[in-house]
């Protein structure tokens, strides 16, 4: 029978606040704030399954030893190693993912390590050739193959390497993993990643199990599809979705898949689905990059290049139409056809250290979530958006804004939207949003209440803007917080504070990407230091992401 050990340790209480949890593999750390010196904060460490977890610097080996103590502020990195017959399954609590879990000691901090017995966990690698092996098509018209087979027959625990080459199955993933017993989905080579391509024929020509292919069927609405469609409702277009929880598809290429009947055919669908993980993939020229909503979505490190539908602004990059927690973080989102970079429905949402760029319509937006895809939804919604990078298209769709929080479904509805320390660059010149268009714009006349708060931000580019536009001024349920952003000569801040203003942002290097701020900008050193949750790093597109070791300058680079 597995063990289960329970460590705690007495640790430090330090001089960070944190942004809420550790990313495994390239996690970076936590936001660093002032608290009390010499005071020790206890870490937490559970192990589920055969295998130890010990520390960097030294002090905790659970296995045997899973206490230890830290200075305040500490930087702590833990390591999990399989033992004999078991694989690492992944980390849960303060850090989420499969890489090294890193940790700054900045309040009482529990990680779980699951380990998987290798007996039940199958590896089941894909060659090109199963694609032209065990093609079967039954009486519907719907034809399957080994990769189909293989890759929807995984079972909670199995891990799918999937080697070097072009594919054109669709697929529908259906089971249910476990948080011990996850299903990955990954690149053999990750250097050299599997290409799914889907272009020159609508996606539900190509070979794939579910169907028959119809508007109504998801095999026009996704290359791959995780979960099912319980019951379809024809009115409204929604499903009530049942399986495919806990899959981690990492390292897949995704691209062409279209339909001429349907502008919201996702590289990947989903709905309802329980911890859905998508990391180091690329979405390309599909009518949605990915589409769904469920209880947990986690994306990181993943590119969305030129997916949409030219002539609607209803399809995008990253489209998350309902759940409950999501996040998007290191990522790279451009280039969006007719819609948005991302267009976020989700009830508790996290947009962290990523890089938005000419989008086909303003760059992205908070709306209104789903209870068909989120049980729990009680009308309440929050989003923060720290650290990334937005530069708006020369020639947006919609030059009012880059960003919007709005209500488009009548229902009862609260909306927050708390921004730090990002870099806004306006690129429209144009006479329709050139002079006065504004970053963030509250969609109040919907709603019950919305809620700004803008701290720490840089807003570059050309001509003066609106930090902030309200849709219903006149209508009191809005209430804007902030203070300490960098705004161009003449622009309206409104009710913010501490308001840096100049003629020029001075960013080192604009044309090569690089906005970290000169020596003599204005916005250098002027950040609010007191304003959490803080910045732990920094990303640049095509570059990657990099450990923030200072807040002290406004916007998402430090100097």
């Amino acid at each position: 029978m597995e063990s289960i050990k329970v460590c705690f340790v007495l640790v430090v209480f330090a001089s960070l606040l944190s942004l809420g949890g550790c990313g495994g593999g390239d996690s970076t750390g936590e936001p660093i704030v002032s608290d009390p010196p010499n005071v020790d904060y206890p870490l937490n460490v559970t192990v589920n399954g055969a295998g130890a977890v010990t520390s960097t610097p030294g002090g905790i080996n659970c296995g045997t030893s899973c206490s230890s103590s830290y200075a305040a502020g500490s930087a702590i990195t833990l390591t999990a190693t399989p033992s004999s017959g078991y694989l690492f399954g992944g980390w849960s609590g303060a850090c989420l993912g499969t890489g090294n879990c890193s940790l700054s000691m900045n309040a009482a901090k529990t990680v779980t390590a699951t380990f998987v017995n290798a007996s039940t966990g199958a590896t089941i690698t894909i060659t090109p050739s199963d694609e032209t092996t065990g093609v079967v098509t039954d009486s519907r018209g719907i034809t399957t193959n080994n990769l189909i087979k293989k890759i929807e027959a995984a079972n909670p625990g199995d891990t799918v390497l999937i080697s070097p080459g072009t594919y054109h199955s669709r697929l529908h993933l259906t089971k249910n993993g476990t948080a011990g017993y996850p299903i990955f989905i990954k690149a053999l080579d990750p250097s050299n990643r599997p290409v799914f391509d889907y272009t020159g024929k609508n996606v539900s020509d190509w070979p794939g199990s579910e169907g028959p292919a119809s508007y109504n069927s998801n095999s026009a609405r996704a290359a791959w599809l995780i979960g099912s469609c319980g019951v379809y409702n024809p009115i409204n277009g929604q499903c009530q979705w049942v399986g495919g929880t806990y899959y981690t598809i990492d390292g897949i290429v995704i691209q062409g898949a279209r339909h001429d009947a349907v502008d919201s055919t996702g590289g990947i669908r989903y709905g309802g689905a329980d911890h859905l993980t998508v990391r180091h993939c690329r979405f390309y020229d599909n009518s949605m990059g990915i589409m769904g909503g469920g209880t947990w979505t986690l994306i990181e490190y993943t590119e969305f290049d030129s997916n949409g539908v030219q002539g609607t602004d209803q399809s995008h990059n990253l489209y998350i139409f309902g759940g409950d927690n999501f996040t998007l973080q290191y990522s790279y989102s451009h280039d969006s056809v007719g819609g948005q970079n991302f267009h976020i429905r989700a009830r508790n949402a996290t947009v962290a250290y990523s890089w938005f760029e000419n989008a086909g319509d303003y760059e992205g937006d908070m709306m209104t979530d789903s209870a068909a895809y989120d049980p729990n939804y009680d009308g309440t919604q929050a989003l923060l958006f720290i650290g990334n990078v937005v530069i708006q298209n020369p020639n947006p769709g919609n030059q009012t804004k880059l960003i919007t929080m709005y209500n488009d479904t009548g229902a009862t509805i609260n909306m927050s939207m708390t921004v730090l320390w990002n870099t806004f660059i306006f690129k429209d010149a144009g006479s329709n949003g050139g002079n006065g268009s504004g970053v963030i714009q509250l969609g109040n006349a919907s709603m019950v209440s919305s809620t700004l708060t803008f701290s720490n931000n840089v807003v570059g580019g050309v001509n003066y803007r609106k930090a902030y536009v309200v849709s219903a001024p006149g209508t009191a349920n809005y209430t804007v917080t902030g203070s300490n952003n960098f705004m161009l000569t003449g622009s309206t801040v409104g009710v913010l504070t501490g308001t840096v203003f100049a003629a020029n942002a001075m960013f080192t290097s604009p044309a090569t990407g690089d906005y970290t701020l000169a020596a003599g900008s204005a916005a250098r050193d002027a950040a609010n230091t007191s304003v959490t949750p803080q910045p732990t790093a920094q990303y640049r597109a095509t570059v990657g992401v990099s450990a923030r070791t200072a807040v002290t300058d406004m916007g998402a680079v430090q100097h």
